[in-house]
């Protein structure tokens, strides 16, 4: 009975600690930004060594493992689904793990990460970093420019230590992959963020079939698992923003025409009425032929 009663009360804390509410709370665009990074300070305190691969992955090392193995072992799956096929083998001692976004590369610390200049073009001198725990085990670095959306530099990722009560490495990847839909620029329109009303829950649709149908992924609070697999509200919801934006694309092409041709006919108007009103030029007495010796004095 003890055991049964554990059992039940576990489960009943990790849907208190990992509650939709909670983890809406803790997503990229509900956190407010900071200008200079907050590590987690436990893991942090290990770190006896830093190294760089290819100038975007950087290892904060400990002197032995510390590290949740469940939370290395999951990390791993992730990066070789996301990263493949530039994955990396992750070393057990590591206590963070920072991975830098494309036209960004690692400096010297877990949290220096640099913009890269492209085209050649230089970089703009008010551009800044910001910081944001989504998670208590992720950090995304954002780049800042006036006049510019903000860019996702990268993640700093904590992994939880042995001396860790509850391990749950899945609400971190799915607060990486919110923040990747948030505001990365490249993701378009394959995978986007919504509340879906059939499981009442925050999930990620994936867009399936070229277009034609949806998938999502939510996270099941008592079980502590991810779930995929096909859902009727999600993919009518799916259509249903495929109508729209199809009618609206018509109507901005029919209209982008229609002012065009607009423009064309209102600048054949305005250069017939220009030619119609040109003043010729006044009419002139030939010029009176000159003498040659009234041109040329020779002084007689």
């Amino acid at each position: 009975m003890p055991t049964l009663f554990s059992k039940y009360a576990y489960y009943f804390n990790q849907l208190c600690e990992f509650s939709p509410n909670r983890l809406q709370a803790q997503k990229a665009k509900n956190v407010a930004p900071v200008r200079y990074p907050t590590p987690v300070q436990k893991n942090m305190n290990l770190m006896v060594d830093f190294k760089v691969e290819n100038k975007v992955i950087g290892y904060s090392l400990a002197s032995k493992q510390h590290a949740h193995g469940n939370c290395l072992v999951h990390f791993q799956s992730t990066i070789n689904r996301i990263l493949k096929p530039d994955s990396f083998v992750v070393p057990r001692e590591t206590v963070a793990i920072s991975i830098c976004n494309s036209f960004f590369t690692l400096g010297s610390s877990p949290t220096d990460f640099v913009k890269t200049k492209q085209g050649g073009k230089p970089l703009p001198e008010d551009s800044y970093f910001t910081y944001k725990m989504v998670t208590k085990h992720v950090m995304i670095v954002l780049y800042n420019s006036e006049g510019a959306e903000e860019q996702l530099a990268g993640f700093v990722y904590y992994p939880q230590l042995l001396t860790s009560r509850r391990v749950c490495p899945n609400i971190d990847e799915t607060a990486m992959a919110l923040a990747r839909i948030t505001y990365s620029s490249d993701n378009g329109p394959e995978m986007f963020a919504r509340f879906c009303k059939k499981t009442q829950r925050d999930v990620i649709v994936k867009i399936m079939n070229g277009g034609m149908s949806a998938t999502h992924m939510d996270y099941n609070y008592i079980l502590l698992e991810q779930n995929y697999g096909s859902c009727s509200e999600c993919n009518a919801f799916h259509q249903e923003k495929m109508k729209k934006e199809k009618k609206e694309k018509k109507k901005s092409i029919t209209e982008k025409a229609a002012s065009k041709s607009k423009s064309k006919s209102e600048a054949a108007t305005a250069t017939e009425t220009a030619n119609s009103t040109v003043t010729p030029p006044p009419k002139t007495a030939p010029p009176k032929a000159v003498d040659s010796d009234d041109e040329y004095d020779f002084g007689n």
